[in-house]
């Protein structure tokens, strides 16, 4: 039986955080476009693997923020789940 994901906060920016429910699960906190650029092969895995649309693909996401979030004050925030170091999911 799987354990919840705890809920778990660190001051440094792009840093994975252990979950204690399960210490193989890191969740990791993307908020620059430079992490989030580093995410491009995990991400489109996880997609081909998810059956993902268009508009789940790195390459869409990516671009949109690029285009629509940094210019408009607003504040990048995904949430990277992995699995040892396999990404598993986004948020």
């Amino acid at each position: 039986m799987s354990q919840p994901i705890q809920t778990a906060t660190d001051p440094k920016k792009d840093m994975p955080v252990k979950t204690s429910g399960n210490p193989d699960l890191t969740a990791e906190i993307i908020e620059t476009m430079e992490a989030f650029s580093n995410l491009e092969e995990a991400w489109n895995t996880l997609a081909v693997e998810s059956d993902a649309t268009i508009f789940q693909v790195f390459e869409w996401q990516f671009l949109w923020w690029k285009h629509f979030g940094v210019h408009h004050s607003r504040k990048l925030h995904i949430l990277a789940l992995r699995h040892s170091s396999r990404l598993v999911g986004l948020a």
